[in-house]
């Protein structure tokens, strides 16, 4: 789950989720765990139990749907991942393709890590 995510909220959803299966036990009741704060997300666990071992997939499939059009409905935000790319040529510059904005070298990075300037452009020549 994002950071944003009314904590109480997505925690009622996903029991909600389990419980109003037909396939998973009551007893013993579902749990949720909150696991981890990983770098983009809160990490939970939700465990619950069904009576036969085939009804396992198909229960999970089922729980995980609604806890998805539960959130939507909810406007709770499911985190991804998020990734800055940045892309350097020979000369130094930079292009970020996240924002698509081009970053040029300074002379004093390009010195501070042994790199000569780029080269100079050259002259147009005229054909005539």
């Amino acid at each position: 789950m994002a950071y944003e995510t009314d904590l109480p909220l997505a925690r009622k959803l996903m029991l909600q989720a389990a419980l109003e299966n037909p396939r998973v036990l009551r007893d013993p009741e579902p749990l949720l765990f909150f696991l981890t704060i990983s770098p983009s997300t809160f990490d939970y666990e939700l465990r619950f139990h069904v009576r036969e071992l085939g009804d396992r997939n198909a229960s999970t499939d089922e729980i995980l749907t609604r806890i998805a059009i539960s959130f939507r409905e909810h406007n709770v935000e499911m985190a991804f991942n998020q990734v800055e790319v940045m892309i350097k040529n020979l000369h130094g510059q930079e292009l970020n393709l996240t924002t698509g904005q081009m970053v040029a070298a300074t002379a004093a990075s390009n010195a501070q890590q042994g790199q000569l300037p780029p080269p100079a452009p050259t002259p147009a020549i005229d054909p005539q």
